[in-house]
C-alpha cells in the first residue's frame, strides 16, 4: 500500500533502501567455474590499472611489501616447520592484499591494513591450502632428492671406474635433462593449482577444491597474456638492478595487483 507523503514515516517499520555491509565480499556466484578465455592484449590493461591502483597510495603499497616479505621470510625461517608455516603465511597476507584489492575497486581506498584483512575474513581455507602448498612442494624436493641419491649410488656401485665414466657421459646428459624437465614441469604444475588460489579464496570465497581446480584452469585459459605478463614483469625486475634494489618496493606490489585484475577478468562473471 503507497505511504501518503504527508503522512509521519513509521519507525518501525523496515527501510526501503537496501542497506549494504561495509565489508561486502563477493562468492562462488560471481565466479565462472574454471574461468574463461581473455582478450589476447589483456596483460597491458592489467598492468595499466595496477598502476593506478598503486599510485593511489604508494606509501601504504610500499609498506605492505616490506612488511608482508619480512614476515614470510621469518616464517619460512622456522627450524622444522619453515616450509609449511612459511607458505601459509604468504597465502594469508596475498589474501588480505586481495581483499585491499578489491575494496580500492569498491571506492574504498587502499591502506596496510589490509595485508592483514585475511586473518579476520576465511583464513582457515587459507591456512589448509597453504599447508597444501607447503607439503607438495616438500614431497617435490624429496622426489628430487631421493632421485638424484639412487642414480649416484647406481654409479658408485660400479667397482670398475671406467665402467662409471662411460656411463656418466653415455647417459648423465640424458639423466640430467630428465631431471631438469621433470623439475621444471612439476612447479609449472604446481605453480598453476595454485597461481589465482589466493583470490579466488579471498575475493570470491571459493573452497580450497574449487580455487586450486579453477586456478589451474585459469592458467590455461589465459596462457598467453599471463605469459606476456610474466615477460614484462621479468624485465621490470631485471631493471631493479639499477635501482639497487629499491624498485622491487614498487614492481613487486605491481605484480600481484596486476595479478588479482588479471583473476577479475578471468574468472568474474
Amino acid at each position: 500500500m503507497p505511504m501518503n507523503p504527508n503522512e509521519p514515516a513509521n519507525p518501525y517499520q523496515a527501510p526501503a533502501t537496501r542497506v549494504v555491509a561495509e565489508h561486502a565480499s563477493l562468492g562462488e556466484s560471481e565466479v565462472i567455474p574454471g574461468g574463461k578465455v581473455p582478450a589476447m592484449g589483456a596483460a597491458g590493461s592489467w598492468l595499466s590499472r595496477s598502476w593506478s591502483l598503486f599510485a593511489s597510495a604508494p606509501g601504504a603499497w610500499i609498506l605492505t611489501a616490506i612488511v608482508g616479505f619480512l614476515i614470510v621470510c621469518i616464517a619460512s625461517a622456522i627450524p622444522f616447520a619453515g616450509s609449511i608455516l612459511g607458505p601459509i603465511a604468504a597465502m594469508l597476507l596475498n589474501g588480505g592484499v586481495y581483499l585491499g584489492c578489491r575494496a580500492h575497486d569498491e571506492g574504498k581506498p587502499y591502506s596496510f591494513d589490509y595485508l592483514f584483512a585475511a586473518f579476520n575474513q576465511g583464513a582457515t581455507p587459507l591456512v589448509i591450502a597453504g599447508a597444501i602448498y607447503g607439503a607438495l612442494k616438500m614431497l617435490g624436493s624429496y622426489l628430487i632428492f631421493s632421485a638424484t641419491l639412487g642414480s649416484t649410488i647406481s654409479l658408485l656401485e660400479l667397482r670398475d671406474s671406467d665402467s662409471v665414466m662411460r656411463l656418466a657421459a653415455e647417459h648423465g646428459w640424458l639423466a640430467l635433462a630428465s631431471a631438469s624437465a621433470g623439475v621444471i614441469l612439476y612447479g609449472l604444475v604446481l605453480s598453476g593449482f595454485f597461481f589465482f588460489a589466493p583470490v579466488l579464496i579471498a575475493v570470491y570465497r571459493c573452497t580450497v577444491g574449487d580455487a586450486l581446480r579453477w586456478s589451474f584452469s585459469g592458467c590455461i585459459k589465459g596462457m598467453i597474456p599471463l605469459f606476456i605478463l610474466s615477460l614484462i614483469a621479468a624485465v621490470l625486475f631485471m631493471c631493479t638492478v639499477f635501482t639497487l634494489g629499491l624498485g622491487l618496493l614498487v614492481v613487486g606490489p605491481l605484480w600481484y595487483i596486476s595479478l588479482y585484475y588479471a583473476a577479475r577478468d578471468i574468472f568474474e562473471k
